[in-house]
């Protein structure tokens, strides 16, 4: 990590003062930057970001082999969805959240058909086809529900409570970590404060003797919880 100070040149006209500060039993990095721009205003910027290793304890089952800082954009759109999930709130493109949507919609729809055709055919594997079939129903139900709702608003914002898709066993795992990633999405705090930064900490934990998973797990800083997850790999 950083010594107790260190200065820094982060671009011409530009110095940040590093100063590690203990807080309890963490660590909060402060970094003041004053700029002077041709129209010699000066401001400063307060990033204050939680030590990696507190957020490694929540994860303690992991073993951590790589940490990264997702730096978001402020953006505008048209329309606006706003994806409520336990830890945050995502903001999204309408249009972007509607594709995933529909394309979910789509490939559920196709597996719930493939499956009543194998059962209308007596392959009915001991009850594993029709186990699979109540859970692709299940996942289909809030998905075809929501693409409707969603559809016929006209609302220049719409909430969506990611609720309805965990109960149902559907979390999106690839598509909102990709939206943060392509710095698609902005995400608010639960004080509805946007952050500029995610840390997102990539880790494997063995599952059994011969098989091991790879997770990410996505962080606000200065929160007690991750706010999202994915799965990277199984073996």
């Amino acid at each position: 990590m950083f010594g107790l100070q260190q200065q820094v040149l982060l671009q011409k006209n530009a110095i940040a003062e590093l100063i590690f500060l203990p807080i309890g039993t963490y660590r909060e990095l402060y970094i003041f930057i004053s700029c002077k721009q041709q129209t010699m205003k000066t401001f400063f910027l307060i990033l204050s970001i939680t030590a990696i290793n507190s957020l490694q304890a929540q994860i303690d089952s992991y073993k951590v082999s790589k940490t990264d800082t997702i730096k978001l954009y402020d953006l505008a759109f048209q329309r606006t969805i706003t994806l409520h999930l336990d830890e945050a709130t995502i903001l999204m493109d309408h249009d972007l959240f509607m594709k995933h949507l529909k394309a979910e919609r789509k490939g559920l729809k196709k597996q719930i058909k493939s499956l009543k055709r194998m059962i209308k055919r007596g392959t009915d594997y001991p009850g594993i086809t029709s186990s699979q079939l109540r859970s692709y129903q299940r996942q289909y139900a809030p998905v075809d529900s929501e693409f409707a709702i969603v559809k016929q608003s006209r609302l220049d914002t719409f909430h969506v409570d990611y609720k309805i898709f965990i109960k149902a066993d559907l979390r999106f795992d690839y598509f909102l970590p990709s939206a943060i990633e392509s710095k698609q999405c902005m995400v608010l705090d639960l004080s509805n404060h946007k952050q500029n930064v995610i840390f997102k900490i990539s880790g494997s934990k063995k599952t059994g003797q011969m098989t091991a998973v790879g997770s990410s797990f996505y962080f606000i800083p200065g929160a007690t919880k991750y706010f999202l997850s994915k799965m990277d790999w199984v073996s």
